[in-house]
């Protein structure tokens, strides 16, 4: 790119050394970097806090190589460069000791890059999306991390090593072929994120219940055909996400998931609804279409009670 003295004047609140390293990445990859002050709805941007870049993603920029110049961001703490065709992470990320957050899902990975491992800080791994020949047990010695992406994996079992990462807070498995949960989920007495989506369940394990700090499940298009009655221990879960399974009823205790805002259970084969889910006052959202659902008077006026109360209902 030929406007360099424009680009370095967007960025005049920057040390030169990372003004400069900037400047050669955006050259890189041959279109400006926004800056950015949230990456909530952004994927391609940087954000820049007492004149250091804490945050820089790179999202789909046809990146075929890691961009070396971001060794020179000493206090970056978050790095986005998923979907990209990247083969190789540089040994010298390990420099980057106040890293917390790295996205490496939907590159070109093979080898597992043992230098992660050596990042102090870090929080989130996300590595989804490549075709690691194997992922190293010694990720849970990473200190900190408490959340982990491995979803479009392939995987047939969760990793055993997960369960004895009881730090976890967030762990992420979906697209893949998990058939069986083991009962050492239960070990995770600190997850509050499950996402298990497009996997092929028939049965979650009774420990399931033993997750209390639980608030969002997520376990669409799998093949379960019903839920443990120990499902209605996690009164503090707010969003539960069972579309497209199979089940054919639920616990009698639903009711007990008091805490409950989301719950979607469209194309199922369920007939009846417990009683108990009346007991649910929470509900901001409720999908129970394309169930066979024999509805009775009483049902269809607390649906109309909920739609009152601004509640998104789809029958």
């Amino acid at each position: 790119m030929d406007d360099i003295p424009s680009m370095k004047s967007d960025f005049s609140d920057l040390i030169d050394s990372e003004k400069d390293a900037l400047v050669r990445i955006i050259s890189e990859i041959g279109t400006p970097i926004p800056r950015v002050d949230r990456f909530n709805f952004h994927h391609f941007g940087v954000k820049i806090v007492n004149n250091h870049i804490v945050a820089l993603e790179l999202q789909h920029q046809s990146l075929k190589l890691f961009p070396k110049d971001v060794m020179s961001f000493s206090q970056l703490t978050h790095l986005d460069i998923s979907n990209n065709d990247i083969q190789v992470i540089p040994e010298d990320i390990s420099q980057l000791h106040h890293l917390e957050f790295l996205n490496l899902a939907k590159n070109s990975f093979i080898e597992f890059p043992a230098c992660i491992l050596e990042l102090p800080k870090l929080k989130t791994l996300k590595i989804g999306g490549n075709s690691w020949k194997n992922i190293p047990d010694l990720i849970q010695n990473i200190p900190k991390l408490c959340s982990i992406a491995l979803n479009d994996l392939k995987l047939n079992q969760i990793p055993a090593w997960i369960f004895e990462k009881k730090s976890l807070s967030e762990l992420i498995l979906f697209n893949n072929y998990i058939q069986n949960l083991p009962e050492e989920l239960g070990n995770l007495k600190n997850l509050e994120h499950l996402t298990l989506g497009n996997n092929k369940l028939h049965i979650l394990p009774d420990s399931i219940g033993e997750l209390s700090k639980l608030v969002e499940f997520s376990c669409f298009k799998n093949s379960l055909t019903e839920l443990p009655s120990s499902f209605t221990q996690l009164t503090l879960l707010e969003e539960c996400n069972l579309i497209s399974n199979r089940l054919e009823s639920l616990p009698d205790q639903m009711g007990n998931l008091y805490s409950l805002k989301f719950l979607t259970l469209a194309n199922n084969h369920l007939k009846f609804l417990p009683i108990s889910l009346k007991d649910l006052n929470q509900l901001r959202t409720l999908w129970i279409q394309n169930n066979p659902l024999e509805l009775t008077h009483d049902w269809i006026e607390w649906f109309e009670n909920l739609k009152s109360a601004g509640c998104n209902i789809k029958l």
